[in-house]
């Protein structure tokens, strides 16, 4: 409706520069030696971070993806994420059409995910908070098993790996946004849980790999995903309960299906 929290978005470009903002200056050098209409063009979007900051929180509670209040503390994961893409990432979309808004979305997601396991302490960072466009946050590992966030379909990412790279903590409820999703993998990790229930909203995955964690729970709410294979710590060793399961566990006796 071309509206995030009654702000038109022909709205946004006319915050006006502070020339004290590191990263404006960084870009109005660039973009003063190009000269002429072009550079003039490419330097009117240029917004101070704590500006931007506050769009893109617009973006985020407007959208419903994380209530506003979250942001009140700065050691909160998703106060990280926003403040990484307003104060550090050099990639700064405008939320002017529908595309760019589920892009900003799509990057928050998963800056939150980085934050939420101890990003910083991962095995490979898999090119996660780097500036290329997130469909690109992913290697190639041993050397041919991907890892990371990619296999993207008209910009948006289908498969999230992550498997075997030291996570700790939680997944955060903001991996549910992620809605083009097909496949999870966070086996071999030290993750806790259970599962966030907004993962109900991923109704294109088909592949889920959460064993070898910590989870802990019930996952029965996912059993409605109806996924071509879903694993989970369902077996001897795990704690979670599962009656959906397409296999538990994860050594030679454990790992195979149920029933």
């Amino acid at each position: 409706d071309g509206n995030i929290q009654g702000i038109p978005v022909v709205e946004f470009g006319k915050i006006q520069i502070d020339r004290d903002d590191p990263l404006a200056q960084q870009v109005q050098t660039e973009t003063a030696a190009k000269g002429g209409d072009e550079g003039q063009q490419q330097s009117a979007g240029i917004l101070h971070a704590a500006d931007y900051f506050e769009i893109l929180k617009d973006v985020i509670t407007g959208w419903g993806i994380t209530p506003a209040e979250i942001f009140d503390s700065e050691i909160s994961p998703q106060y990280k994420a926003l403040h990484w893409m307003a104060y550090e990432d050099i990639l700064r979309r405008q939320p002017d059409t529908d595309f760019q808004i589920k892009k900003i979305i799509q990057r928050y997601a998963l800056t939150v995910i980085y934050f939420a396991t101890a990003g910083e302490l991962w095995r490979d960072s898999a090119l996660f908070l780097s500036n290329l466009d997130e469909c690109s946050w992913n290697m190639k590992r041993e050397p041919k098993y991907f890892l990371g966030a990619g296999a993207c379909e008209e910009g948006f990412v289908t498969r999230l790996d992550l498997w075997g790279n030291h996570l700790t903590g939680a997944l955060p409820p903001e991996i549910g946004s992620l809605s083009s999703l097909t496949s999870i993998s966070v086996f071999d990790n030290n993750m806790r849980g259970p599962p966030p229930k907004s993962m109900v909203h991923l109704k294109k995955l088909q592949k889920l790999y959460l064993q070898k964690n910590e989870f802990q729970g019930d996952v029965d709410f996912l059993c409605g995903n109806e996924m071509d294979l879903f694993k989970t710590d369902c077996g001897k060793k795990g704690g979670v309960t599962c009656s959906c399961c397409t296999g538990c566990g994860y050594n030679a006796n454990n790992d195979k299906p149920i029933g």
